[in-house]
């Protein structure tokens, strides 16, 4: 899962961060932590399509995050979980306003943060794709796989992090286990996870640039697929 931290305020992040990764190795789940030190530098990454599970933000007075980026998160579609820290209460009903799960006060008391990661750790999407690398097992987080493409008897496994994986098994196999409705099967040759796509024509054009081929003959079904998956998601 993706987590991100906003915090203008660097030892306040890097305080929280650590936490968040002692908790997360603790329970030996899988996790990327994106530290910004402004809002704007997170929206603009929200915008650009990278996904979070969990944010946490922090707001304060006279600050340059201030509560509005919370706002401006919802408008642009971030619908996971949002956490709001900050020194004061003062921007405790505009938390419940936004829909945060939960608020921290600075200094963040590690008890209090495991509290509330705890009340909400069920919501948290940690699905994974076993994948054997080399002389172990790498669990690959859902969301980093933007698709799977095969050639003859082993197929790539192309991740958002730039690493692709190389797997000696047949595209069917890999279709059946990634039964997650986000995984589209649009060509004899491609998997696609519709989560990464950015737009749609003959092919599909995926977030990172690359194209996607599509079945010729299947195209309006696939389409059709991958529109109402579109209206699903947004709703």
């Amino acid at each position: 899962m993706n987590v991100a931290v906003c915090d203008e305020n660097s030892k306040d992040s890097e305080c929280l961060i650590d936490m968040l990764k002692k908790y997360f190795f603790e329970r030996e789940l899988p996790v990327n932590i994106f530290g910004f030190g402004s809002g704007e530098d997170l929206l603009y990454e929200v915008k650009g399509g990278l996904s979070f599970d969990l944010v946490f933000l922090s707001v304060e007075h006279n600050s340059s995050v201030g509560i509005e980026f919370a706002y401006l998160l919802r408008e642009v579609n971030y619908s996971r979980e949002l956490i709001i820290v900050s020194s004061s209460v003062d921007f405790a009903v505009d938390g419940y306003e936004v829909g945060a799960v939960g608020y921290l006060t600075k200094p963040c008391e590690v008890l209090i943060f495991r509290k509330v990661m705890e009340r909400i750790s069920g919501k948290f999407r940690i699905d994974t794709y076993p994948i054997k690398h080399r002389n172990s097992i790498v669990r690959l987080p859902l969301s980093e796989i933007i698709y799977v493409e095969s050639n003859n008897s082993k197929c790539t496994v192309h991740t958002s992090s730039g690493d692709n994986y190389t797997l000696y098994k047949h595209l069917n196999v890999i279709e059946n286990e990634l039964s997650d409705k986000c995984f589209l099967r649009c060509h004899r040759s491609f998997i696609v996870n519709m989560n990464c796509v950015a737009a749609v024509d003959d092919d599909f054009v995926m977030k990172s640039g690359e194209r996607i081929l599509i079945r010729k003959k299947s195209r309006k079904e696939i389409k059709d697929i991958f529109w109402n998956f579109l209206s699903q998601k947004n709703n």
